[in-house]
């Protein structure tokens, strides 16, 4: 998306070729969510939360050996940190794809009096780009959600037990 807001801000003088190109990745979004909502994205996004809570869990019980076994201890936390910063990392790139789409339009639609009437209807109708997860979308609070769910899950397995 910062090579598209790039090329499309700096570069290119015509309106309908920006116009254009977003459309085009308008549809090539709507491709990839419907393709991808149910399998792939949610396996990505999943994995690494149930690793996290296992890894955790595990930090947790061998706590207490770590003058024994501190091997079991730092292969539980250092997988807990692996994948906590993996899913941090996902879930910020898809929020970004709506950031920066939003601020992309919103840019555009400063420069708006100097477009056409035809090119202002075109880009009222366009919406920023959003990376869907199920049946919800990826926002900027997601990875903070993420981890909170990880936590509390992690301390109900706890008190389980």
């Amino acid at each position: 998306m910062i090579v598209v807001r790039r090329r499309v801000s700096h570069g290119w003088k015509g309106t309908y070729r920006k116009l254009k190109l977003y459309r085009a990745l308008t549809c090539l979004e709507n491709i990839v969510n419907d393709v991808n909502k149910y399998t792939t994205i949610p396996s990505i996004v999943c994995s690494p939360w149930i690793l996290q809570i296992l890894c955790l869990y595990g930090t947790f019980k061998t706590g207490h050996m770590i003058t024994h076994t501190p091997a079991m201890f730092l292969f539980f936390m250092t997988a807990y940190i692996n994948m906590a910063v993996g899913s941090i990392v996902v879930d910020t790139v898809a929020s970004r794809v709506f950031t920066d789409s939003k601020t992309l339009l919103g840019l555009w639609r400063k420069t708006v009096p100097s477009w056409s009437k035809y090119s202002m209807k075109q880009l009222t109708a366009l919406v920023p780009a959003r990376i869907r997860f199920g049946d919800n979308f990826i926002n900027q609070s997601t990875a903070i959600v993420v981890q909170n769910f990880v936590i509390s899950q992690t301390v109900s397995l706890i008190i389980i037990e």
